[in-house]
């Protein structure tokens, strides 16, 4: 029988040192097994250079965790986070008995985002991932599935990706981790026997702890 272990989940830290300090202190006072981030350790309008800069210090805070890349992160935040054991993007592995498939960045965005990807891009990708992935596996994306209480704006409008809800429909993973969109951050879905949730901004104290090997999971507050 699989040990049971703790995930805590994060996202959307934005630079945010003393929040990500708290998300460290939870981790540790509440016996957290792993953390993983599901992207954005940078703020927005900030150059390349500037972006590795801050999610290198966000990940000292942290220590070692997983981690994907959000919209807003540097390219070679990737290759930092492999040369450092840390990556989860376009991977599949297996915590506490249960395949984690990560994929970051977004679909496209009208902020000229240095990290986004087609539609055509994303299925491909996430495609190969849950034909790796076991049966019943966790997707952490940074862009939440299309058509959702999870990636709906203040405006009404859907913003999430085409591809992922179209992955989610195929595959029938257990859960969808995201992000990406704040204003719907602590939002639950289905599409269905899928678990969707959106971990909202770090700022505001948001994220989940995923109980493996169930893959059973619960909103937190950190603050």
């Amino acid at each position: 029988m699989e040990q049971s272990l703790k995930i805590l989940c994060i996202a959307d830290i934005h630079g945010d040192a003393a929040a990500a300090k708290n998300a460290a202190r939870f981790a540790q006072e509440n016996k957290i097994g792993r953390i993983i981030v599901a992207g954005d350790f940078c703020v927005y309008g900030i150059g390349d250079g500037e972006r590795l800069v801050q999610a290198k210090e966000m990940l000292e805070v942290l220590g070692h965790v997983l981690a994907i890349p959000g919209n807003c992160d540097c390219r070679n935040l990737v290759e930092f986070l492999d040369e450092s054991g840390m990556n989860l993007h376009r991977k599949v592995m297996n915590l506490g008995g249960m395949d984690f498939a990560g994929f970051g960045g977004s679909s496209p965005t009208p902020f000229n985002s240095p990290i986004v990807f087609s539609e055509e891009e994303i299925y491909k990708n996430l495609r190969q991932l849950m034909e790796t992935a076991g049966k019943g596996a966790i997707m952490i994306c940074h862009v939440p599935p299309y058509g959702t209480k999870c990636d709906k704006t203040n405006f009404g409008t859907h913003v999430g990706s085409t591809s992922l809800r179209r992955i989610i429909e195929e595959y029938k993973p257990t859960l969808c981790v995201s992000s990406h969109v704040h204003e719907c951050g602590g939002a639950t879905d289905e599409i269905g026997e899928t678990k969707i949730v959106n971990i909202g901004k770090l700022s505001e104290g948001r994220a989940i702890i995923i109980n493996a090997p169930d893959g059973s999971f619960e909103k937190v507050n950190i603050n």
